[in-house]
């Protein structure tokens, strides 16, 4: 009986030390980032998860089952203001997750065609429409419109008007199999959709409750168009929130969302965020907002708090199961003179963190605190307005958030081997 049992717990071990093995080796690699540049703080680039650090836990537990082959894909959100609606930050962390070894590409995500909008597109998907379209923003708080975690809506009236969408830009390769097109679709007044390939016309197989139809397609295309169909007499016009962009490989889809200007505020006045947040069902939310709120020389930093902490309720009722992390804004000039008000917001940001369970990545301190931007400018990495980055910035930002997860989930990973 006790060699039985010997051989049992001998075999368990042996079992775990294979499974350890061969979780540590598809962990993620670590990216060496350069340190270059003596104002950033790269030894402040870290996480910052209180409640005893368990914020991230369901987003671990997510990745860990990926990796041990238990789950097909990770999906993220990333949703945030203008530095989100250039996507050149977004984009870097989610070029880190597509060239990562054991990862995978679901899809590009979340895009909105912002030219439809009369708005910038990003440079990593291409658009185009025909047709006439007006566009409406989340921060003009003269309208009111069907704004999701896009911040915009584009709306037509022209039954033969369509948009086309393509992610592969550059050296990308999204495979398209799957796209979802949000808009209100319990409203009998609007267009339906059919979706337009190289080799079909489909109409969607899914029609949800919630705002979004689905398209399922037979063989994977790298752009897809959107066209009216008008099939009802009552039918007069179409409002578009979005678009998203998958397909059905084991991966990662890095959903990200932006609109010029926007503020805590915008978002809580868009009615289609919760919807959106539940649709795309992801598993960690990143949210970047701050730097419209604190850019004034009024900043009510309480107010902040209070409207920020509605929206995390918001977000967390639509994903209950995602893990949520904050980043803080990073510094920045306000009319030609220190913005003391985002050093506010930021401690704003970490007092919600410790009461509503999430996580921080501290961009403001990282970057290198007050006054900062003004080196950032001196080594091209900010813009000449001071407030935004420029290229190799955005990308360096990416690189550093990118490198303070990977390293959060290699301690959560090495110590879950370590217990057992």
């Amino acid at each position: 009986m006790t060699s039985s049992i010997n051989y049992i717990v001998s075999l368990y071990i042996s079992l775990w030390a294979s499974f350890s093995h061969q979780h540590l080796a598809k962990l993620p690699n670590t990216p060496v980032i350069e340190r270059k540049y003596p104002f950033v703080r790269y030894d402040y680039n870290q996480i910052f998860t209180p409640k005893y650090g368990k914020a991230l836990n369901n987003f671990h537990h997510v990745w860990d089952e990926y990796l041990q082959g238990k789950r097909k894909r990770m999906s993220i959100l990333h949703i945030g203001d203008s530095h989100l609606q250039a996507d050149m930050f977004s984009n870097q962390v989610r070029k880190h997750f597509k060239y990562q070894p054991h990862m995978g590409v679901a899809g590009r995500g979340f895009v909105f065609p912002h030219k439809m909008a009369k708005s910038n597109d990003p440079h990593t998907y291409k658009t185009s429409y025909s047709g006439k379209w007006s566009g409406s923003w989340a921060t003009n708080f003269a309208k009111t419109d069907s704004w999701g975690v896009g911040g915009m809506a584009a709306t037509t009236r022209d039954q033969n008007a369509r948009f086309t969408v393509n992610p592969n830009r550059g050296n990308n390769n999204y495979q398209i199999t799957r796209v979802k097109v949000f808009y209100n679709t319990k409203d009998r007044a609007s267009f339906q959709v059919k979706l337009v390939t190289p080799y079909e016309i489909i109409s969607p197989q899914r029609i949800v409750a919630d705002g979004y139809v689905e398209f399922l397609l037979k063989r994977p295309v790298g752009q897809v168009t959107i066209a009216m169909d008008k099939n009802r007499p009552e039918q007069r016009s179409f409002t578009l929130e979005g678009v998203s962009l998958e397909n059905d490989k084991p991966g990662v889809v890095y959903h990200s969302a932006g609109a010029n200007s926007a503020t805590v505020k915008s978002f809580l006045r868009s009615p289609r965020v919760a919807n959106h947040v539940k649709s795309l069902q992801p598993d960690l939310v990143i949210i970047s907002l701050g730097t419209n709120d604190a850019y004034t020389h009024r900043f009510n930093s309480k107010q902040f708090k209070r409207d920020y902490s509605i929206l995390l309720s918001r977000i967390k009722r639509a994903a209950p199961k995602a893990s949520i992390l904050l980043t803080t804004p990073g510094d920045c000039l306000y009319r030609g003179r220190f913005n003391y008000s985002n050093n506010k917001a930021s401690r704003m940001i970490f007092e919600l963190a410790d009461e509503m369970d999430c996580a921080v990545w501290d961009t403001y301190t990282v970057m290198g605190g007050l006054g900062v931007i003004r080196k950032w400018r001196r080594y091209k990495l900010s813009s000449y307005d001071y407030v935004h980055l420029s290229g190799p910035g955005y990308r360096l930002q990416g690189d550093l958030l990118y490198q303070a997860l990977i390293q959060n989930y290699r301690m959560h990973a090495l110590k879950m081997v370590d217990m057992n």
